[in-house]
Formats: C-alpha cells, structure tokens, sequence
C-alpha cells in the first residue's frame, strides 16, 4: 500500500486555516510563496509568459483555477487539459481586473479570493517588493522579557532572493539553515518573528554597543 504524499506548504496552510490555527492573510503569502499548477486548454502547451488560465465562474464572479498538485484537479476541470506549473506570485499579478482566484475548485482543501480582495493582496505584494527588505529576530527570555539577540533579513534585488544573518555590524552571511525561508512558510512553526525597519535599525543600535535589551516599542 503507497502512503499518501506530504501536503505542500500552501495545503498545509489551508487546512490549518480551516480548522482556525492560521490567519487567513498567512494563507494568502503561503499562496504567493508557492508553485502552483495552471490548466490550459491549449496545445501545445504554452509558456508560463503566455497562458491563459482556465476561468471558473461562481455566479456573476470569475475565477483562475490554480491547484496545488496534480490530484487536486477535478476530473471536470482536467479532461481534455494539460498542466503547467508557475510560481503564483506572477499569475496572481498578471490577471486582469475583476478576476480572483480559486485554489483547488471541486475539492475540500482549495479556497476562493474574489476579484476585489485579490487586487488588495497584489496590492500588498508591490509593496513588499518596494520595501524589497523584511527582517526577523530570535527572542530569549531574561527575567520575563522577550530580548532580541538575533537579527536575520530576507533581501530581494533584481528578483534575486537573499536570506542572511547578522553576524555583527554591517556583516552578514549568509542563512544556510534556511531559518528565514522556515519563518515565512511555517509562521506557526518558527522562533522568529517579523519585525519593522525601525526595530531592526534598534537591533543594530544593540549590536554596535553590545547592550541588548527589550525593543522600546
């Protein structure tokens, strides 16, 4: 008998969102975060540049049909189709106005963000890639209070992702245990925690005077 597969990272985060252990805006940056699968009625097949995602249609909305893996996709939707797989980030930003997205249609572990709450979380996503830095601490307990004694950052420059330690000020090196990559996928799960830019410039004030204390704010 084959065992069952491991959930992908975005299911996880669905079924952890169902049962109310997830927020469903983390779900929402599981999705972005992910690979996910297109269906296209064309062949042959076409670039992920140039599909056309199958539209769904609920009522007076419409919907892409994305899918986490290839057995989430309903025998409905799959017949006559062929699978491409892309990263989400880039169809969710290239579809057009008054289209949302469903996630895994016909099945129990899939979800649907309409058109409107769509455009707000693209909307979220230019602003991370503005900001273009996002920063995590580690936490230590000292008499109660939560001290920060780690700083680590994820950059990302020309597309090119980059996730480093702080090793002391203005030095850092690269996050080989892949702490960062961790604190975004599984939230739940990390000893990190995001923090702003003005926390992180605090932090770095504590390195360079070696006096580490709580954030002031």
């Amino acid at each position: 008998m084959t065992d069952p597969r491991p959930l992908t990272v975005l299911e996880s985060a669905i079924r952890l969102a169902t049962t109310g252990r997830l927020e469903s805006e983390s779900v929402l940056w599981a999705l972005a975060a992910s690979e996910i699968l297109v269906l296209t009625p064309t062949q042959p097949v076409p670039s992920p540049e140039t599909l056309q995602p199958l539209i769904v249609h609920r009522g007076d909305q419409s919907f892409a049909a994305v899918f986490t893996h290839t057995d989430r996709v309903a025998a409905e939707f799959g017949t006559g189709r062929a699978a491409v797989g892309l990263p989400a980030s880039t169809l969710l930003r290239g579809l057009a106005p008054g289209i949302g997205v469903v996630v895994n249609p016909g099945t129990p572990l899939g979800f649907e963000l309409p058109a409107e709450g769509l455009a707000g979380f693209v909307a979220l996503l230019t602003q991370q890639d503005a900001a273009q830095v996002r920063y995590f601490v580690r936490y230590r307990n000292d008499g109660g209070a939560p001290v920060p004694f780690a700083l680590l950052r994820r950059r990302t420059q020309d597309g090119i992702v980059t996730d480093e330690v702080l090793k002391d000020v203005d030095v850092w090196a690269p996050d080989r245990n892949g702490s960062v990559d961790r604190a975004i996928r599984f939230p739940l799960d990390s000893d990190l925690d995001e923090i702003d830019d003005a926390r992180a410039r605090e932090f770095l004030d504590m390195v360079s005077t070696r006096s580490y204390r709580p954030f002031r704010a």
